[in-house]
């Protein structure tokens, strides 16, 4: 066997490399790295034996080896069950990572869970860990994430700050104990039970560090944490749809199949909570399962979940007892056929039972016949949570009772991402009774309404509130996220993203080919508005047009009507935010030269419009490092802006071209004056009293 990652040989029966780590187990790889270096935002893990040394001075080495080899596989297990990477294997400690070298929205959330469940695994094999315990420590932030090393053995690793910080909570942590940093616990607080620690002193760090306690998980996904309990705003017309087609469906005892679909974040939880709470009394069951993101334990998982629920089936039931109340159930209801069969079958598709069936057919027979057994004793609501993380059989077992319960009165409701159908285009399609539900982003004015309402009881002027709903873009979620962000002083919504944001972006990029994903990275530097031309300069595509026809059709940009270059098309990220976070994804040094050649093509291309585009000239420059010519561009506008009487607009430009020049520079005297000039006109503009500008350079304001 060969390691996926660093291609050293390994025994056949090895399950981690002994080299870097990795796993071997014989699933697929991780996926590559879409680049060789890019900027990320990860979650790191460091996990250690506590007291292992004292327990190596004791132990034979050989004994000591078969001790560690144990540990670290079972702690490597755990790592791979919840989407991690083992990166490094450092003696008694493994070191993990989330969010490289593919994005995750929960990544956070991911590495937390999985920490859980390394306490426990240690715990329920004390003996494997010759009575170790560990202690764990996992912090989030920005990372670069590249190849490090002699050039024979050059791994992709993460580097940065948060790595640091991650190793000294583990140090801190007490004996069976996981410490997380604050990004992790905001990431996570509302999965995960936690307990604030004194903040504390640690290597290398002048302040003291906030940390918190790791408890255990209170949702079973991050899916099932806590909604907010704001009004709902912007779904109105999607409410009443739902409640219509379940009030039909039990009028003409005629099933029906709604699948609610949107990108994450996008209020499909909140409508289903709100329709639960519309429909939901005496006389009518509503029973609801979820996939995971974790993977299922069984094949048909949510649909297991359902039927769990309808015989009162609880975890901690012993798998005889739990037969045992699927069974009465079954022959408590209206039931069509042999019940003890379609126990039998119900059984092996839940998990509880053992045995093989003839085939599926016996299996979705015993499925439907249970669903119309349940709504012929009372109108039943079934829901089918975040079927894009379902398997295939799941998917296929959806779809049949979708098509094959007739004649009660039953609704099938399935959410889902748009990734759902590009693992399954046709899914839901031409079913007699089915409905699709597209959710869009919220309008601005219901954006900077449920801003307001997040918001209530603080300070905020109606700028904040329209800056917030630019930035989340009408995203209920990033739109929440910002706005607790705001309310507890973390976030500048015109400066940065909350973590929780930025991975939900970058995992939406990450779920892209390669194509589409490398376009938005390159037209993020060329700004929220690019150009066709500008994207083959960088990047030269050959099938440009489809790229950028697939990234409109999935909402990543749009075409805009107007150019303001003549004769380009123009396009434009649909919101700010997925411009910030692919433009955050690349190393500064590949920003610089991709601004320079932006700034080099405009001026070549261009030449008559110079003035007219010297803002966006002035920008490329100064973030290319070419502070002259930035300079010389912000000059031009600056005086363009002073002569349309756009005096606001100067004022910027002067201050700009003020904070690229050095203190001792005999131009600065000169800026410093007109930017007085421009602001002692704003100023009598406003008052009318004010006396007129002086060109006295010692008076104005300085930098």
């Amino acid at each position: 066997a060969v390691c996926p990652r660093c291609a050293t040989p390994a025994p056949p029966d090895a399950r981690f490399c002994g080299s870097c780590g990795a796993g071997l187990s014989g699933r697929a790889p991780p996926p590559p790295s879409p680049a060789l270096e890019e900027r990320r935002v990860a979650t790191v893990v460091f996990a250690d034996l506590s007291g292992f040394v004292s327990v190596s001075g004791s132990t034979d080495p050989e004994e000591l080896r078969a001790l560690v080899d144990r540990c670290m596989r079972l702690l490597g297990e755990v790592v791979e069950r919840f989407g991690g990477t083992v990166d490094k294997i450092i003696g008694d400690a493994i070191l993990a990572l989330w969010g490289v070298p593919t994005a995750r929205e929960d990544h956070a959330e991911r590495a937390v869970r999985a920490a859980l469940e390394m306490r426990r695994c240690a715990r329920e094999h004390a003996v494997d860990f010759g009575g170790l315990a560990l202690r764990i420590g996992v912090n989030t932030g920005e990372v670069m994430f590249a190849p490090v090393g002699p050039d024979q053995q050059r791994q992709q690793t993460v580097i940065g700050d948060v790595v640091n910080v991650a190793s000294r909570l583990q140090t801190s942590a007490p004996r069976d104990g996981i410490l997380v940093g604050e990004e992790t616990w905001r990431a996570t607080r509302r999965a995960i039970r936690y307990e604030e620690v004194e903040p504390f002193i640690v290597k290398g760090k002048d302040a003291p560090l906030d940390a918190w306690l790791a408890l255990e998980a209170v949702a079973a996904t991050a899916t099932e944490r806590p909604l907010s309990d704001v009004p709902m705003v912007g779904r109105d017309r999607e409410l009443q749809l739902l409640v219509q087609t379940w009030e039909r469906a039990v009028e003409e005892r005629r099933p029906h199949f709604v699948l609610v679909s949107g990108a994450p974040g996008i209020g499909k939880s909140r409508l289903g909570r709100e329709f639960r709470v519309a429909v939901e009394g005496p006389g009518m069951a509503l029973f609801r399962g979820r996939s995971s993101p974790y993977g299922e334990s069984t094949p048909y998982g949510a649909f297991a979940s359902l039927v769990k629920q309808a015989a009162d089936i609880f975890d901690t039931d012993n798998t005889p007892d739990a037969l045992a109340k699927l069974d009465q159930r079954i022959r408590s209801l209206p039931w069509r056929g042999d019940a003890t069969e379609a126990a039998r079958a119900l059984g092996v598709l839940t998990g509880l039972g053992q045995g093989e069936l003839d085939n599926r057919t016996v299996l979705f027979d015993a499925a439907r016949r249970f669903v119309e057994a349940l709504a012929t004793e009372q109108p039943t609501v079934l829901g089918f949570e975040d079927l894009h993380w379902a398997d295939r059989s799941l998917l296929d077992l959806v779809e049949h009772l979708a098509r094959q319960v007739c004649d009660v009165p039953a609704l099938f409701i399935g959410t889902a991402r748009p990734e759902l159908f590009d693992e399954r285009p046709g899914f839901g399609h031409g079913l007699s009774a089915g409905t699709t539900v597209s959710l869009d982003v919220l309008t601005d004015q219901c954006a900077e309404e449920l801003a307001r309402e997040l918001l209530r009881g603080h300070a905020v002027s109606p700028r904040l509130l329209e800056r917030i709903g630019d930035a989340a873009g009408g995203n209920p979620l990033f739109i929440e996220e910002l706005s607790t962000s705001v309310a507890e002083g973390t976030t500048d919504p015109t400066r940065g993203l909350p973590a929780s944001v930025v991975s939900i972006i970058a995992a939406r990029f990450d779920a892209l080919p390669t194509r589409e994903r490398r376009l938005l990275l390159n037209a993020s530097v060329i700004g929220r508005t690019f150009w066709r031309s500008l994207l083959k300069l960088l990047d030269d595509e050959a099938d440009l047009d489809d790229t950028l026809a697939t990234l409109e059709a999935r909402e990543f940009i749009r075409r805009e009507r107007v150019s303001e270059l003549e004769g380009e098309d123009a396009y434009s990220f649909r919101h700010i935010s997925l411009r910030e976070v692919a433009y955050n994804i690349l190393p500064k040094a590949e920003r610089r030269e991709r601004h320079a050649a932006v700034a080099g093509f405009l001026e070549t291309s261009y030449p008559t419009s110079s003035t007219v585009l010297a803002p966006i000239l002035a920008y490329h420059w100064r973030e290319a490092g070419d502070a002259a010519r930035a300079v010389e561009c912000f000059e031009r506008a600056a005086e363009q802006a002073d002569q349309a009487w756009a005096k606001h607009e100067a004022v910027n430009f002067y201050t700009q071209i003020l904070d690229l020049l050095a203190d001792d520079d005999p131009r600065v005297r000169t800026y410093r004056l007109r930017r007085a000039v421009a602001m002692q006109t704003i100023a009598h503009i406003q008052f009318g009293d004010v006396p007129a500008p002086s060109t006295n350079v010692d008076q104005p304001v300085t930098r």
